[in-house]
Formats: C-alpha cells, structure tokens, sequence
C-alpha cells in the first residue's frame, strides 16, 4: 500500500488529488489472491475515484482495460 502511494507520488492518477488515497487493485484483489500484494496491480486512486470506478465497472472481473478507459489512456502500461 504504503509503495504504491510513494511511486504514484500520494496523488489520484485520474484527478491528481493528495486527498483520502486509496490503493486500486487493477484485477480485484478477491478473484487474484496471486496478484495481491504486486506492486503493478494496484494504482492510486482519491476515494472519490475509487469510489466512481467500482459504480461503473463493479467489483468483480476487474481489469487494466477498464482502468485505461476509465483513466480516459490508451494505455498505462502495466501488466
């Protein structure tokens, strides 16, 4: 957790935001109990983000093309 923020700076990767970071895990830390604890599952994300992100895409089967579209890239590169 604590690694994730430092790389990502303590900023949300979508808004920029210093405020209430949390860690994301980019294929859901339920289905992936391998890809837990890897540095390259998981971004930062402000609370509100994290929030909206589970709304739109749920919290299963989650993946880096849901991620990079809701980041608005085309893509972040992490496997």
């Amino acid at each position: 957790r604590e690694e994730v923020f430092k790389r990502d700076g303590y900023s949300c990767q979508k808004c920029g935001s210093k405020i209430k970071p949390n860690p994301h895990h980019i294929f859901n830390f339920a289905q992936f109990p391998e890809k837990r604890f890897e540095l390259s599952n998981s971004i930062t994300l402000c609370l509100v983000h994290h929030i909206e992100f589970h709304k739109i895409y749920g919290r299963k089967d989650n993946n880096l093309q849901q991620l990079n579209e809701f980041l608005g890239l085309k893509k972040l590169g992490i496997k």
